[in-house]
């Protein structure tokens, strides 16, 4: 029998994944970034509206909920972006080996973050189904061929008009195909401007659901 994973972060969400050396690699990743989340709050701040990026760009939650839509479309090609730490690249890479193949290509500005988010597709046993990409998005994902099933799109931290969420989906948009899903946390003004224009190919909506389901 396979040994049940207990852990709390990813406690209630990760039986989706049903594999407890990504969930590992998962829960370390956040529990880390917990840890540094909690030290900003307690020291004092010159900012104290100041965001901090702690090396991930999504909940577990989140990472669930696009670990389901990549098994529902049966995608082979996923794009994201800023990869920070990995976690987004690791739910995507998780689908498409669970798919049987494809690759997500994730891109991030910072050769740190790059380094570390390889590492932990590395520990998770993913790096198979991932190529990670060190530079600006709208850069480094140009030469990207479709057709692109999915695009996890996290802007952050620039968010300056014009933000690098809408620079890189502009060189993305003619490269999706027919169905393809687009999910942006960030909702960037500029962003909503480019997909929710008249003649956009996008029909968007603000997501907001209960429990989901997939069939194997």
């Amino acid at each position: 029998m396979a040994r049940q994973l207990i852990n709390h972060i990813l406690a209630g969400t990760a039986h989706v994944l049903r594999d407890p050396r990504v969930e590992l690699v998962l829960e370390a990743l956040y529990t880390r970034a917990q840890r540094a989340a909690d030290e900003k709050r307690d020291a004092p701040a010159e900012d104290p509206d100041a965001m901090g990026d702690f090396g991930y760009s999504l909940s577990p939650t989140q990472g669930e909920l696009l670990y389901l839509l990549c098994r529902a479309t049966r995608a082979r090609t996923v794009v994201e972006f800023c990869s920070s730490e990995g976690a987004t690249a690791i739910y995507l890479a998780a689908a498409l080996r669970d798919n049987g193949g494809g690759t997500v290509i994730g891109a991030d500005s910072r050769p740190d973050r790059i380094r570390a988010a390889r590492n932990n597709l590395a520990d998770a046993g993913l790096s198979e189904y991932a190529d990670l990409r060190c530079g600006e998005p709208e850069e480094v994902l140009a030469d990207v061929e479709g057709p692109i099933d999915l695009v996890s799109v996290d802007g952050w931290p620039e968010l300056a008009a014009p933000s690098r969420a809408r620079r890189t989906m502009e060189v993305l948009v003619p490269r999706l195909r027919s169905g393809a899903l687009v999910l942006n946390d960030g909702r960037e003004p500029d962003y909503l401007d480019l997909v929710r224009a008249a003649d956009s190919p996008l029909r968007t909506t603000v997501v907001d659901i209960g429990l989901l389901s997939v069939a194997e």
